[in-house]
């Protein structure tokens, strides 16, 4: 069956269908040999896709679709394209480096991952259009000002992208302990945004996905999402 090659990318690769868009724009996207443009498509049974040199591995549709949360600790990578990392969060989950992750933390960030082989899932998680909240707890070495945070939620443009909070509160009266949240965690954006008003960040983590939260599942651990949970995952409606 003939589909567009982004959806195929996106479904083998876990990634939005707008990131798939962009690998396919950079020009490292080949079908049977031939460069790949937007809106071509092609056979996701019977063509060779290759994407930076890597022959597109197709996810089996009828395969059993698995779905963990994680507890990721500091000093994991969540990348498995960093051929130099020596720690990365798939090998915490057995099975997991062939799973996708949706909603990637950086190495010295800890908290909540979802990992699983359900492509549609991941985007539903990391697409900027479903508008999921990530509840962060961010440690810094100061208060922020009335005007800092206001300017954080107002969004703050740099090299044209606009990086913004949902909201953000101080969440302890006598520490520099605070709540962030997210709709579309751009790579490094909570640490980005602080590092602007020269504040660095001493420690961030992941509390919540949308429905999903951490709760007090120990690092390093890892459990099965429940039927419940992954039904409101799939069917998260946009918060208000």
């Amino acid at each position: 069956m003939q589909e567009r090659i982004q959806k195929i990318i996106r479904d083998a690769l876990g990634m939005s269908r707008r990131a798939a868009e962009d690998v396919i724009i950079q020009g490292v996207v080949t079908v049977n040999g031939v460069s790949a443009k937007i809106g071509d498509k092609a056979d996701r049974d019977i063509d060779k896709i290759v994407v930076r040199g890597q022959l597109l591995s197709i996810p089996d549709v009828n395969i059993l679709k698995v779905y963990y949360v994680l507890h990721k600790p500091v000093g994991y990578t969540s990348t498995r394209e960093d051929r130099f990392a020596r720690r990365v969060v798939g090998d915490l989950i057995p099975q997991g480096n062939n799973l996708f992750i949706a909603g990637r933390l950086d190495k010295n960030s800890e908290g909540l991952m979802v990992l699983t082989n359900d492509g549609d899932l991941v985007n539903t998680i990391t697409h900027p259009s479903f508008q999921m909240e990530k509840k962060y707890y961010v440690s810094v070495d100061r208060y922020l000002s009335t005007s800092e945070m206001r300017k954080m939620e107002e969004g703050i443009k740099l090299d044209g992208e606009l990086y913004k909070v949902k909201s953000i509160k101080n969440i302890r009266s006598k520490r520099y302990e605070y709540e962030v949240v997210l709709t579309e965690g751009k790579k490094r954006e909570i640490r980005i945004l602080f590092d602007v008003f020269n504040i660095p960040v001493l420690r961030l983590v992941r509390l919540a996905i949308g429905p999903i939260e951490l709760g007090n599942l120990p690092s390093g651990k890892f459990r099965k999402l429940t039927n419940e949970e992954v039904y409101s995952l799939v069917h998260y409606e946009k918060q208000e």
